[in-house]
């Protein structure tokens, strides 16, 4: 067994702990081990403190997300999860063989140059408990399902969505004769008193392995769905400057272990270009 640390230092509480995850398990492989557990290694000063680090997430926010995303993830790695209550206890728990990187491992970048240089990527899959409630749902649905998931953040309000654009293409895909499925920002959930998706990656793959698409912006769960088998349309991608430095893809690049129900779309998210790449996918698979 494989005991990979992930240091709260050195890595957020977010869905970026997906691709550190996904790290976790080529390192596993790598080293022909069959299990891995993961430590949650807490800052110096305990749990605490994240709004220092975590953007506009309080400590009690961060605390929320540390347990429903980041200690919700490990199931889609088959892995269990140990919270140490202080740093001493994480040390007291490291023997080989363990993985404790120094660097900021839930960056992409060395997945892509792995991936490049002929490596297997290892994937994500929603438990059967989750595939059966999600096929339960969605088992009186004549038609087929596509899922939009949105994202509404004060900080960094660029990669947020054109709403307007994004009601278009729904109203566009319902009229197409899909049943559209809209997996809201977490917060927006939450606040709201409901949530199913939103509030569970287990389930929140579940239901993007079963649907016939899914279309992402700039979210946070977009990491399980390029670490997946399932198919997605990840629209208003590259641009930014660490889009280079933080996933290791040029402009106009594709994600190397992609299918071909598995693309980056680059351009805005304006309803055309969304529109455009949703019919180029459907006549490649008809």
């Amino acid at each position: 067994m494989l005991t990979a640390f992930y240091d709260l230092e050195r890595g957020p509480v977010s869905y970026d702990f997906a691709t550190w995850l996904v790290r976790a398990m080529m390192e596993r492989d790598a080293r022909k081990l069959a299990r891995l557990h993961v430590v949650v290694v807490p800052k110096e000063d305990g749990l605490g403190g994240f709004s220092r680090h975590w953007g506009p997430h309080d400590e009690h926010a961060a605390r929320w997300r540390l347990w429903h995303i980041v200690v919700g993830l490990c199931p889609l790695a088959r892995a269990t999860v140990t919270v140490a209550a202080s740093r001493a206890q994480a040390e007291q728990m490291r023997r080989e063989p363990c993985w404790w990187p120094a660097d900021k491992a839930h960056l992409a970048a060395p997945i892509m140059d792995a991936a490049r240089a002929g490596a297997r990527i290892p994937q994500f899959a929603a438990t059967e408990g989750a595939r059966r409630y999600v096929r339960k749902w969605l088992s009186g649905l004549q038609r087929m399902v596509v899922t939009l998931t949105l994202r509404n953040q004060a900080n960094e309000p660029a990669r947020n969505p054109s709403h307007a654009e994004w009601r278009e293409l729904h109203a566009w895909l319902e009229a197409s004769g899909y049943e559209v499925i809209v997996v809201d920002d977490s917060n927006d959930a939450l606040e709201q008193g409901r949530g199913y998706a939103e509030l569970d990656p287990d389930l929140r793959l579940a239901l993007y392995e079963r649907a016939a698409m899914n279309v992402v912006g700039q979210n946070g769960p977009a990491a399980l769905l390029w670490h997946s088998a399932a198919p997605y349309l990840r629209v208003k991608s590259g641009s930014p400057p660490e889009w280079g430095t933080n996933l290791g893809l040029k402009q106009g690049e594709q994600v190397p272990w992609a299918s071909r129900d598995q693309r980056l779309v680059y351009g805005p998210d304006s309803f055309s270009v969304m529109k455009g790449a949703f019919l180029e996918w459907a006549g490649a698979t008809s």
